[in-house]
Parts: structure tokens; C-alpha cells; sequence
């Protein structure tokens, strides 16, 4: 599975460790530190065939209340461990976005988000 994948690759890479733990599919509101990973939908197929799909996904990175710059230096490191990598199982990783969005949660953590898309065989 592709969020299976991109966790593993953050996990070598050591991007993602005890203190900034990554999840897929959520985030717990309870936790400062975290790297979220989420399905956004993909792009058509490129034959008529389907022999290969597009995926995309969203990596969110959240940091302490109003800590900016931990926040991007994590988000950065998300980008350097992924971008134009090939990974088991799926053979280009490219960023959509050519530097993170950022926001404020309601608790004043900063969080910030790379969008990418994926190429892969399509699933059995």
C-alpha cells in the first residue's frame, strides 16, 4: 500500500522516529510532534489499459505551539526523503507543491503540509 510504503521510507530515512512519530491516516490531537500521511485522491490513468494509477497524498507535519521553525526544518526533511525517490512498489515520488502550506491549528501548533503524487502499478 502506498501510505504503508511512504512510512517506511520516512522511518529508514530517520525522519520519523520516537519523538516524531508518523501516522497514517490521522494525527492525535493529544501529540505536539507528528508527521500525518493522507490519501488526496490521484490523476487519471495514463492508458487505456490502467496499467498504472497516480495517486496523490499529503504528508502534514506538526510542531509546538507557534514553533515555526521546527515545524519547516521537519517538513523540509519530510521533502528531502521523498522527492523523485523510487520506493518498493512505487517508482516515482514528486512533489506538487515547491514549498510547504502552513497553518495554525486551534491549539497554535504549526503545522505544515507537502503535497505529492505517486506512480505505481495498479493494485491487484
Amino acid at each position: 500500500m502506498l501510505l504503508e510504503t511512504v512510512h517506511t521510507a520516512l522511518v529508514t530515512a530517520g525522519v520519523s522516529s520516537a519523538s516524531w512519530p508518523c501516522y497514517i491516516g490521522y494525527m492525535p490531537d493529544d501529540t505536539d510532534q507528528g508527521i500525518g500521511l493522507y490519501l488526496t485522491g490521484g490523476f487519471a490513468q495514463d492508458t487505456q489499459q490502467g496499467d498504472n494509477v497516480w495517486p496523490t497524498f499529503q504528508v502534514t507535519v506538526r510542531a509546538g505551539q507557534l514553533d515555526h521553525a521546527t515545524c519547516e526544518t521537519k517538513a523540509w526533511a519530510v521533502f528531502n526523503a521523498l522527492e523523485n525517490q523510487n520506493l518498493s512498489g512505487v517508482f516515482l515520488l514528486h512533489a506538487m507543491n515547491s514549498a510547504p502550506g502552513q497553518w495554525n491549528d486551534a491549539k497554535n501548533r504549526t503545522n505544515m503540509s507537502f503535497n505529492f503524487r505517486a506512480g505505481m502499478p495498479r493494485p491487484a
